[in-house]
């Protein structure tokens, strides 16, 4: 079925879903071996104090906010409505959602004046259109760090490439309604640790990257 729907653009001229109607996507799914291995790594690492104001790129079923165990302040982003309305009715203390794409070339002005002490990404590049959107989002989360802030990914998403369709589906429970469908996308957007290093240092800053298992963590220094 042939419909429209909502487009933005990235850095590079790159059209972008964009649609804020009710599209389902993750909210009533599982919660994927990426952001179980994140939530471990964050819940069981040692802090002295909150892990404090963090970004969540991709929110899903909102898994992360509703079991991470000490934060100040998160403010998570997601493509899908639906993911953002089911965030929403989770009523949980601190915990904002967002209507955004990550790749828009404007995305993060909003963000402009918060600084955050961690950033959470699953799929680091997974979605990507191309490489100067991919540049430009890297510039901009470094940007919104605080000096000493944290970007954590995994190399399982760093591993997977995917395009995510907007489409009109059909069943019995939903009858007609919208979703997003994912299909695989480019070898190009699968990266490995040392081409992140190797894109950091073009931002000027300065990065230590470690592992822990799968979970990789990007940590900022002045």
């Amino acid at each position: 079925m042939l419909f429209s729907y909502r487009k933005s653009k990235c850095i590079n001229g790159c059209e972008l879903f964009n649609d804020k109607k009710n599209y389902s996507y993750w909210e009533g799914k599982k919660e994927t071996q990426d952001e179980i291995e994140i939530l471990s790594f964050l819940n069981t690492r040692k802090y002295s104090t909150s892990l404090g104001k963090i970004l969540h790129i991709g929110i899903g079923n909102s898994f992360i906010a509703k079991n991470l165990n000490n934060f100040s302040k998160i403010d998570g982003i997601s493509i899908s409505y639906k993911e953002i309305l089911n965030a929403q009715e989770s009523n949980i203390n601190g915990y904002n959602s967002y209507f955004l794409n990550k790749y828009n070339k404007d995305a993060f002005n909003k963000f402009s004046s918060e600084y955050y002490d961690l950033i959470i990404d699953t799929n680091l590049k997974s979605f990507c259109c191309c490489e100067p959107a991919f540049d430009h989002l890297l510039a901009q989360y470094t940007s919104l760090l605080n000096s000493n802030g944290i970007i954590v990914t995994n190399l399982r998403g760093m591993n997977w490439s995917r395009i995510v369709i907007p489409k009109v589906g059909f069943n019995l429970k939903n009858l007609i309604h919208l979703r997003l469908k994912e299909i695989d996308g480019p070898e190009s957007n699968k990266i490995s640790v040392s081409n992140i290093i190797k894109k950091l240092k073009k931002t000027g800053r300065n990065f230590e990257i470690s592992q822990n298992e799968n979970v990789v963590f990007i940590q900022k220094h002045q």
